[in-house]
């Protein structure tokens, strides 16, 4: 009898060890983008126009780990779980977590909300791979590493990038809880990585090297450089092809003309001294995506 208990014993742990769990899983694109969705690298689905899918997966081993993954061309996000936990194996994932039980629901059924980071294609434009000689000549900068730092620097962090944010990320952004605000941005990074095979950022490392230039030019007093209009255009097209400047005289304010000639065929900036030489504001520009005023000279007469 004893040993009867003892096999029955071993055949029920074996029996829980090798029990089964099922999952909703809800997905969510962070622009909305319409993404094909795998489990274990077989076609579940793809997100509807609003960037969203609920996929149901039923009577998975505890021992098995599920590879739930996010395609679109060369774009691939993807997370492990393994029966009640989420593994650290995971890419371009902004947020994932459990989901609330809803009643009735078994005690091995689980609900798991995913939110993946995929490139906005206005993002495809912000190029910063031209040759600047002037950033060729700094030494690269150091950048402080989003894994250590607290929110405060999070979210100051993240001012810096909303050059080249989308607006649907800046909307996610504010919703984050601190742990999702640093998982946030180091997918930020990663999915703007234009050669992930390296060990260093390129993308990254040239703007925060523009950050830093933009800083030293245009920083005063009241204002750091990177939150100039001038700094501001610095960081997301480069050093200029050519700069006009126009002195200040009885009639004009100081004024200068920032040329980029291979940029959408040649654009240009126009910065006028509202208030002083450290005062430079963007009143017209020919680039798409800027400010855009035909009369833009009546910025330069003395009221």
């Amino acid at each position: 009898m004893k040993m009867m208990r003892i096999v029955y014993a071993i055949a029920l742990f074996l029996l829980l060890l090798t029990g089964c769990a099922s999952y909703t899983v809800n997905v969510a694109t962070v622009p909305p983008r319409e993404v094909e969705i795998y489990i274990n690298e077989e076609y579940r689905g793809t997100t509807t126009d609003d960037g969203t899918a609920s996929i149901d997966i039923k009577n998975v081993s505890f021992e098995e780990e599920m590879l739930i993954e996010a395609k679109s061309g060369n774009y691939r996000g993807y997370l492990t779980i393994q029966y009640k936990n989420i593994l650290k194996s995971r890419q371009n994932v902004i947020s994932a977590a459990k989901g609330p039980k809803k009643s009735g629901q078994s005690a091995d059924y689980f609900t798991y909300n995913i939110v993946f980071a995929v490139p906005d294609k206005q993002e495809e434009s912000t190029d910063l791979s031209r040759a600047d000689d002037a950033a060729q000549a700094v030494p690269r900068v150091r950048i402080k590493e989003e894994a250590v730092m607290n929110e405060e620097e999070l979210d100051q962090r993240f001012e810096i990038c909303r050059y080249i944010a989308t607006r649907q990320e800046i909307d996610a952004y504010a919703g984050l809880s601190y742990e999702g605000k640093r998982a946030f941005m180091q997918n930020f990074w990663q999915t703007r990585d234009q050669n992930p095979e390296t060990a260093i950022n390129e993308f990254k490392q040239a703007y925060f090297t523009r950050v830093e230039l933009a800083n030293k030019q245009f920083s005063s007093r009241s204002k750091e450089g990177w939150r100039t209009d001038p700094g501001r255009v610095w960081i997301l097209y480069g050093e200029p092809d050519d700069i006009e400047r126009f002195p200040m005289d009885f009639e004009n304010r100081a004024y200068e003309i920032w040329s980029y000639f291979s940029i959408e065929g040649g654009v240009e900036f126009y910065f006028v001294a509202i208030r002083s030489s450290k005062d430079m504001r963007l009143v017209n520009s020919t680039a798409r995506n800027q400010i855009n005023d035909p009369g833009w000279e009546r910025w330069l007469k003395f009221k």
